[in-house]
């Protein structure tokens, strides 16, 4: 092990970093950087063997299951109403917003994600369907969580989308997802003050 007094300078790790990858895989590396930047932000990959079963079993066992599910359904809250605030401010539109909501969910690798809003009795109620789940996928291999609705990082997501156009909160509720057999994931998404699930008509 080297000492902190010789550590390789940044073009050297780049390239042996390079050499070491292609020892393992011939496929293309995301950036040839070390950065990746797409629509002029910053991204990660991270395997779904990680993100998000694997988090969600290690704040599990560190503070419950129900924390665990608020944790994760939270910060995809607070991720949905942002990527809906970026689009809106690109477009000036709400529903091209929405689009590029969706579409942006394929290019990322999120699943195929479709949103219909339709107002009933004076409120916007929101269903989505997602096709493909990157976290139903997750959990479809853990002994843990297999077999249960758990896709609360998109379901959060989803709803914070719906949130920042109907310009107030709401929430979601996971009614159909493909870790339980489902052929996809599907989700209500309604005002706070509303309180059963509202079933797409």
């Amino acid at each position: 092990m080297k000492g902190w007094e010789d550590f390789e300078d940044e073009q050297n790790a780049l390239a042996k970093a390079k050499k070491i990858m292609e020892t393992l895989t011939d496929e293309p590396p995301f950036s040839d950087r070390g950065v990746i930047k797409r629509l002029k932000h910053r991204f990660v990959v991270m395997s779904t063997e990680y993100f998000t079963a694997g988090l969600m079993k290690d704040i599990v066992e560190f503070a419950g299951e129900e924390a665990a599910a608020a944790i994760l359904y939270r910060g995809g809250y607070h991720s949905g109403k942002a990527i809906f605030r970026r689009y809106k401010e690109l477009t000036g539109n709400d529903d091209m917003a929405i689009d590029l909501c969706t579409a942006s969910a394929w290019y990322f690798g999120w699943g195929i994600v479709t949103i219909k809003v339709e107002k009933r009795e004076h409120e916007l109620i929101g269903h989505a369907r997602i096709y493909k789940s990157f976290e139903a996928a997750s959990y479809k291999n853990t002994q843990e969580f297999k077999n249960e609705k758990k896709c609360h990082f998109l379901r959060g997501v989803i709803t914070g989308i719906m949130a920042e156009y109907a310009g107030k909160p709401y929430k979601g509720e996971e009614i159909m997802c493909t870790g339980e057999g489902a052929p996809y994931c599907e989700f209500v998404l309604m005002p706070l003050d509303i309180e059963e699930p509202i079933l797409p008509l």
